[in-house]
């Protein structure tokens, strides 16, 4: 899994990023606050050259025994004493059963006969997904049983928090502190939709989809011998639910639980997943998916496309969007358009978790609102490129924006990239989330390239309503244009980082930008790795001192003690 090898090394480069030494023998908040803590280019420059390598030498197929794997996950281990194991037989009873679907047994038989007719690996591939998913249909269901039917009819008709601007003001009005105003008058159960979040098992469901994906890397291997030679015709279940594609030209239109696709240019025409899991996965081709592509609420929806120059072509809550669910759209390779809406290209509400990951090629994002790395209500959200020269194109509260206790994440580690959006965007972050002690946190972070930032307010590193906005670049000559009020802007006990480490850069704007506070907000901008970070520091100290998530987390797995 190439995707996240690249993550995990990001992980081990974070605490020298930070200033946080990678041992166990901490320097004290005032020697940080003196000595710099920023990373030297050497560090960086390897760490950058390091990627081309791991993406090209990483495959994301897992060689696995495939029928043991099958024994592993169903427990039968006495099937591996029969001759003719009936692992798709067992596998179809067990997702009519979970899914409350009716089909006569012959009907069944027919669909049965017709898989068992593929050869024995690919047949075993097959049923060790439609394993996989049935368990993420099960997981999905599980993780919301909490909820009641009310409740999740009031999470589809207002799946958006707000903050508590109230409290805010009002705690302003009663006394002014360094970083934020007192916090327990924040505390606040009024939230109707943040209280029905609180029920979510969102753990159990980000557990069952690395399994999910797990599946998927083990099947893979066996897959792909039969990319571009397997022509035979499609193969469906009786229900509609699961769908076997050769590798000719094929449309795929309906309400799934699982496709598998062995090449070919296809059309798909997908539909959301509630409460239940759907993957989609196609191994080869030049694909165009429309629809409400990886689309989940309160259920596990993945698309998986291997190989091929694809077309993402999407409406509103499309091409990786969550409602208390998770969402995950993987393209690995191949230069690819996403085109969307609202809420769209790795958008989470409700405690919703939602992934967009396009590894290689050069790659075009275009996206209304509330996109490309948003999150809002205590959920989270990633749009992650790994390399290739990209466009990135939106217009409010995207690339890496975040409101009322949400956390969202747009990361692009190579590549001369290009960013576009209107305001409250590349790196935002606005509100606290009622109920909870926790901010919202908006990062947008460029690891290599000559980049060009464009934005006309409120963003490039801007923090509001106690809300953390930041925006980060390590290296390559770039460029920043705004207006008014961004590149390292923040009111009301907002937090905002503007941070480029080296490059001969260059900053465009006019009015309360470049470091501006106002109403209690804190502001750090700087460019250079001999730059000051005793501000970056201290607020560090007080996020960590007062456990103010989800910032406080993330502090803590790097090993500062306040």
């Amino acid at each position: 899994m190439k995707g996240i090898y690249v993550l995990m090394a990001v992980l081990l480069i974070t605490p020298y990023v930070l200033g946080v030494p990678a041992h166990s023998e901490q320097p004290s908040p005032s020697e940080r606050a003196t000595s710099g803590g920023m990373p030297s280019l050497e560090n960086i420059s390897l760490f950058i050259d390091a990627i081309p390598y791991v993406v090209g030498n990483i495959t994301f197929g897992v060689e696995k025994n495939i029928t043991m794997e099958l024994a592993i996950r169903t427990g039968n281990t006495e099937m591996l004493k029969e001759k003719n194991q009936p692992w798709i037989e067992n596998a179809m009873l067990e997702f009519y059963t979970i899914n409350r679907i009716n089909v006569s047994e012959s009907e069944m038989q027919k669909f049965v006969e017709k898989v068992n007719a593929l050869p024995e690996g690919l047949k075993n591939a097959i049923a060790l997904l439609i394993y996989a998913v049935n368990d993420a249909t099960l997981s999905s269901r599980d993780a919301s049983k909490a909820l009641s039917e009310e409740e999740i009819d009031f999470m589809e008709k207002n799946n958006e928090t707000k903050s508590d601007l109230l409290s805010l003001l009002r705690s302003e009005i009663m006394g002014k502190m360094t970083v934020f105003p007192k916090l327990d008058l924040f505390s606040s159960n009024s939230d109707k939709l943040s209280a029905i979040t609180h029920k979510i098992n969102s753990q159990e469901m980000a557990k069952e989809s690395l399994s999910l994906f797990r599946a998927v890397r083990y099947a893979l291997p066996e897959m792909e011998k039969y990319k571009g030679n397997y022509n035979g015709t499609i193969i469906e279940d009786p229900s509609g639910g699961i769908i076997v594609g050769g590798s000719g030209k094929n449309e795929y239109e309906g309400n799934y639980s699982l496709i598998i696709d062995l090449g070919g240019d296809d059309l798909y025409k997908l539909k959301g997943a509630s409460r239940r899991a759907a993957l989609t996965l196609d191994i080869s081709g030049n694909d165009t998916y429309r629809g409400k592509v990886a689309n989940s609420f309160l259920g596990i929806n993945m698309l998986i496309d291997i190989s091929g120059n694809d077309l993402y072509d999407g409406g509103n809550y499309s091409l990786s969007y969550s409602c208390g669910g998770l969402s995950l759209l993987f393209d690995l390779n191949g230069n690819d358009a996403y085109s969307s809406g609202d809420h769209s290209q790795g958008s989470a509400d409700a405690g919703g978790m939602a992934f967009l990951a396009d590894i290689c090629g050069r790659d075009s994002y275009t996206a209304k609102s509330f996109s490309e790395g948003f999150s809002n209500g205590n959920s989270f959200s990633a749009l992650i490129d790994i390399s290739g020269d990209d466009a990135y194109n939106a217009v409010n509260h995207s690339q890496g924006s975040a409101d009322a206790g949400g956390m969202a994440f747009l990361l692009d580690f190579m590549g001369n990239d290009r960013y576009l959006a209107t305001k409250n965007s590349q790196g935002e972050g606005e509100g606290w989330a009622n109920g909870m002690k926790k901010l919202s946190a908006g990062v947008l972070a460029d690891f290599s390239g000559n980049d060009i930032y464009r934005a006309e307010e409120f963003s490039q590193g801007f923090g509001q309503t106690a809300g953390a906005g930041i925006l980060a670049d390590f290296l390559g000559n770039d460029a920043y244009f705004s207006k008014t009020s961004s590149q390292a802007c923040s009111k009301f006990f907002g937090i905002a980082f503007l941070m480029d480490i080296n490059g001969e850069n260059s900053y465009h704007s006019k009015d309360f930008s470049k470091g501006y506070e106002y109403s209690d907000g804190i502001s750090v901008m700087f460019d250079g790795t001999n730059s000051s970070s005793s501000k970056v520091w201290q607020i560090m100290h007080y996020i960590s001192q007062n456990k103010i998530a989800p910032l406080s987390t993330f502090i803590g797995a790097l090993g500062y003690e306040k």
